[in-house]
């Protein structure tokens, strides 16, 4: 039986109808103080660091390049150079998703497709392990948990990461978990507040309007009021009241980042 859900209804375009990106930036973003003593804020797992001379997989990369510890501003300067290094640096729109991020704000990022919104959800899970706290990406299906899965393995470490999916569990305890949208919604209607969840990206936002699976994107916006959002999708409507509704339940303030420019071109190959 799905709960009953008091979130507003929000509408969801048929294709991108994001508006200008706002042209304010924070130079010197300081970390939101969480509410309340919840593990949403604060959570005693960190990222496990490697014995020196570690090599594998992630070994060399975000995870162990970066320091493990840090202010916001130092950790996403350094994260920024780590973008620009590997060949990804980072465009306006991603630049003022990840300040939003580090001053402690939700994020909802209505980029088109081929935008970089994965690079902003990686800055924004390497903010919270550098504060300790606990990450989830949330998709639909799980084959795209499982692609998210191995690409964060390759990024930030096999220890570091982990799998949930309601078949299969895999490094569950890890302080970065993949996830289908039904096991953070059943997690958040067991535990509430106190889940130990700090930061959540949950991609394909748009299914929160879906009649049949739509309450398991809004459960965690409910019961999860420690955690930190961010809220990726190419096909969002207008976000105005669901924005307000979760800056006043979270005491965050929850920025929109919208543009319609297309960093990486789609070509016709037909």
């Amino acid at each position: 039986m799905q709960p009953v859900i008091s979130l507003p209804d929000i509408p969801i375009s048929p294709g991108y109808s994001g508006g200008a990106s706002a042209s304010h930036r924070r130079p010197r973003p300081k970390p939101h103080a969480p509410r309340g003593s919840g593990h949403g804020g604060r959570s005693r797992r960190g990222p496990r660091v490697p014995p020196q001379g570690a090599s594998g997989p992630g070994h060399g990369n975000l995870g162990y390049v970066i320091d493990l510890a840090g202010e916001p501003e130092e950790v996403l300067e350094r994260f920024a150079t780590w973008s620009a290094d590997t060949g990804r640096p980072l465009y306006p729109a991603q630049e003022e998703a990840l300040l939003e991020l580090a001053a402690g704000s939700h994020v909802v990022r209505a980029t088109p497709t081929g935008s970089g919104k994965s690079l902003v959800a990686l800055g924004g899970m390497r903010l919270a392990m550098a504060a300790g706290r606990r990450s989830y990406y949330t998709a639909p299906i799980k084959a795209l948990v499982s692609e998210k899965f191995f690409d964060l393995c390759d990024v930030l470490g096999p220890e570091n990461v982990g799998m949930l999916t309601g078949d299969a569990a895999v490094n569950p305890e890890a302080p970065v978990i993949c996830a289908t949208a039904e096991v953070l919604a059943n997690q958040a209607l067991r535990t509430g507040r106190t889940a130990d969840v700090g930061f959540v990206c949950m991609d394909e936002f748009h299914y929160y309007g879906d009649r049949d699976r739509g309450w398991a994107w809004q459960v965690p916006l409910i019961e999860l009021t420690d955690a930190q959002f961010l809220l990726m999708s190419a096909t969002l409507g207008d976000m105005a009241r669901i924005r307000e509704d979760l800056a006043e339940r979270t005491g965050r303030t929850a920025a929109l980042v919208a543009g319609g420019d297309r960093p990486v071109p789609l070509l016709t190959l037909i």
